[in-house]
């Protein structure tokens, strides 16, 4: 289809941008929340101009659970009011996707690398300046373009300082070390992931060095392909949705 662009988006922070009410606000009612959700959704689509859409959920624990005892251990157990109603709305209404072994970063990427002419839309800073492209901020509704470089720096940055996921890194070593490390690593030829390498190995030994390099790596990395995954056609966008959840049918007087 000629025109066509499809917007891929991490629903998991929508649905606690949506369900969250403002300081001295009361609690949102299923209904607004529902209806925030529309909203943010409907203005996503039409400010990145978008013809078609996947929105992408994660449900259940992934294999990074396995991994790492401490993954995501940081993370507030309580979800908010509406939690699992809003969820299980996007999936019957907007036709979310979800995989028991991936979280949404790792689908959108997946689906970002199998169609043409498709752009993320996150918040994450993981996903907007870890992953190359031109990318859709919708917490600030401003386009993010990450290149290559940027993206690499991004990774590897975080496999020493560890992520917001609970995932720790290399102990003690912050942004300034790295700078100063990676700073270096034109004079002696060597490329990111020699460096860092070479840092868990200087950190913790050999034998437990490797096994964290390795353990860090799967956690933090957002997969591009996953065979599992069955990649399905995006959805059009023509706004049919969110009239049919928002506008309600006018009033006629009885005479």
């Amino acid at each position: 289809m000629s025109g066509k662009k499809t917007a891929l988006i991490d629903a998991d922070s929508i649905i606690f941008i949506c369900l969250y009410s403002k300081k001295d606000l009361p609690p949102k009612s299923l209904e607004e929340c529902k209806e925030a959700i529309d909203n943010m959704i409907f203005n996503i689509l039409d400010i990145t101009e978008a013809t078609h859409y996947i929105l992408a959920l994660t449900v259940g624990k992934n294999f990074r659970y396995s991994i790492k005892e401490d993954y995501k251990g940081n993370r507030i157990a309580e979800k908010p009011s509406y939690f699992y109603e809003c969820r299980e709305y996007l999936l019957s209404e907007y036709k979310a996707q979800a995989h028991s072994d991936l979280e949404a970063d790792d689908i959108i990427n997946i689906y970002n690398k199998n169609i043409e002419s498709s752009f993320i839309c996150a918040c994450d800073s993981d996903i907007l300046e870890g992953l190359e492209g031109s990318h859709f901020n919708y917490k600030k509704f401003q386009w993010v373009i990450t290149n290559e470089e940027q993206a690499n720096y991004k990774f590897w940055t975080n496999m020493i300082t560890g992520t917001h996921n609970g995932i720790s890194g290399i102990k003690g070593k912050g942004i300034k070390y790295v700078e100063k490390l990676f700073s270096k690593m034109s004079q002696y030829g060597e490329n990111y992931r020699d460096i860092v390498f070479n840092e868990y190995i200087n950190h913790y030994g050999e034998y437990i060095g490797i096994n964290e390099f390795a353990s860090v790596y799967k956690c933090i990395k957002i997969l591009d392909k996953f065979d599992k995954l069955e990649i399905k056609e995006p959805i059009k966008f023509d706004g049919s949705l969110y009239i049919k959840n928002n506008v309600k049918e006018e009033r006629t007087e009885e005479w």
